[in-house]
């Protein structure tokens, strides 16, 4: 895979992992005893039929020191299972796992954590039971209690902290202790704000120390940001290993399909979901090269199907909307009017939207736009029409039509959906169209090589703004020393 052995700091092979749900479990003291018996015997404990769960299937990858591989996948989909094994809390029912250095972890709320014990004695427990000597624990604990922004709580059971302080605490611990490998679950989902922000930070730093971390998350622009990795599982496969950027826009593609419900294209669909073709060989099934391009060239099959450029609707009663407002059409097109669901990211993007009013309670149409699903990009709506100093609310009921224009060159390369708003005065909330219309953004043709760079950009936008730079006066004083820490 292209990394020396001894930069190798996880090597995954193969590993598979199965839970047996098939024995037979009953609180009857007459069962109790017939299982102790045939244990005696040696017999094997009855199995019912289809109680067993694979979790994991075939996963193979190899990570370096310094990588930060993101883990993605819906709810069920192996990603905790997956860092148990990492964690060696579980063993794998077949394969391998060699993990090259000290292990800190975070798997869930209240791993490594005694309920009844304080903060600060936790602190000593779980830095002791991840391989830290009494000493470095000392060392590090001022460190690791201003980090964690628990104050005076160190000293109070752990029982009787919230959600949050609890994993303010956890992540604290683990990312202090001089770790050779981390593994985060979810830890950026908790908290607030301020702590989500000082978490990348320290993701970032202790990558750029050598430090290698498995973090598992449903937050996709964090993975794009701070992963050098990404990992798809689904229903306990790995479906692609690669670059962040390009397997989570393959991801929000898919899922995207999802939501909208595009059953008529389940056939489609269906041969997509298929782990691996029938002429695909053992060997290539645990190939993540392999599996990351078939990944992505699924994902582009279906692309035509989740971005849509025209929708309409020719009877009210079928519109989305209420007796106060219904969306009749709303449609993407470019500057000669083509309808089109994918834009270079230069071009204007034209959105046009019909509806029916139905009743003389004032209201105005907005609109959310989504970057990769979840982030919003921006807000919009004609109460803030840069054409017009004011804009009235509608009261007369009516058939009416609004078009408004994106400029090229804001937005960045990805996937972004459109959730209609329908609000009266104050913003109070008439209606709400999610996903009325998705489009997909990518770079000006030429761009990689025009500027040698073929990677993503952080962030739903993408301006191109006017720099200027001053004549440049010559060296007066001499650089500063070389950093070599």
């Amino acid at each position: 895979m292209g990394k020396s052995a001894e930069n190798i700091a996880i090597r995954v092979q193969r590993v598979s992992k199965v839970y047996d749900l098939s024995l037979r479990h009953t609180d009857k003291f007459r069962d109790v005893l017939t299982r102790g018996w045939e244990n005696l015997l040696g017999k094997k404990p009855e199995s019912l039929p289809g109680e067993r769960f694979q979790a994991l299937k075939n996963i193979s990858f190899e990570l370096a020191q310094g990588e930060v591989l993101g883990v993605i996948g819906d709810n069920g989909a192996g990603k905790s299972t997956l860092l148990k094994l990492l964690g060696e809390v579980t063993t794998p029912t077949e394969g391998s796992i060699v993990l090259n250095g000290r292990v800190s972890s975070i798997l869930e709320i209240g791993t490594g954590f005694h309920p009844e014990l304080s903060g600060k004695e936790n602190i000593f427990l779980s830095g002791q039971l991840q391989g830290m000597e009494k000493a470095e624990i000392e060392e590090k604990f001022q460190q690791i209690v201003a980090f964690s922004g628990i104050g005076d709580f160190i000293n109070v059971p752990v029982k009787r902290y919230s959600s949050g302080m609890f994993i303010r605490l956890a992540f604290s611990v683990a990312s202090h202790l001089d770790a050779d490998i981390v593994l985060l679950d979810e830890v950026l989902s908790v908290g607030d704000a301020e702590f989500r922000v000082k978490s990348l930070e320290k993701i970032k730093q202790l990558a750029k120390s050598g430090c290698t971390v498995v973090l598992v998350s449903h937050d996709l622009n964090s993975i794009d940001s701070l992963c050098t990795r990404c990992l798809v599982l689904e229903n306990g496969e790995m479906k692609a290993f690669g670059s962040p950027k390009e397997i989570t826009g393959a991801y929000i593609e898919r899922t995207l399909m999802d939501l909208e419900g595009e059953k008529e294209q389940k056939g489609e669909e269906d041969s997509a979901k298929e782990p691996v073709p029938e002429n695909t060989s053992q060997a290539d099934q645990a190939d993540p090269e392999a599996l990351t391009q078939s990944y992505l060239e699924q994902a582009e099959r279906l692309k035509n199907a989740r971005l849509i450029p025209v929708r309409q609707w020719k009877l009210a009663e079928e519109a989305p909307g209420n007796e106060i407002f219904r969306v009749k059409r709303a449609a993407l097109h470019d500057s000669q009017g083509e309808s089109k669901s994918t834009f270079r990211n230069a071009e204007s993007i034209f959105i046009e939207i019909d509806y029916w009013k139905f009743d003389a309670e004032p209201s105005c149409l907005a609109l959310v736009i989504l970057y990769q699903l979840t982030l919003p990009a921006f807000f919009c709506n004609p109460m803030f029409n840069a054409a017009q100093d004011e804009w009235q609310f509608d009261a007369t009921p009516g058939r009416y039509s609004l078009s408004c224009e994106i400029p090229g060159e804001i937005l960045n390369s990805g996937i972004y959906t459109l959730d209609l708003f329908v609000v009266g005065p104050g913003v109070k909330e008439i209606l709400n169209v999610p996903r009325l219309l998705n489009f997909k953004i990518e770079l000006e043709a030429g761009y990689a090589e025009k500027y040698n760079y073929s990677g993503g950009f952080p962030g739903p936008m993408f301006p191109r703004f006017a720099w200027k730079k001053a004549s440049v006066q010559p060296l007066e004083i001499p650089p500063p020393p070389a950093d070599h820490a």
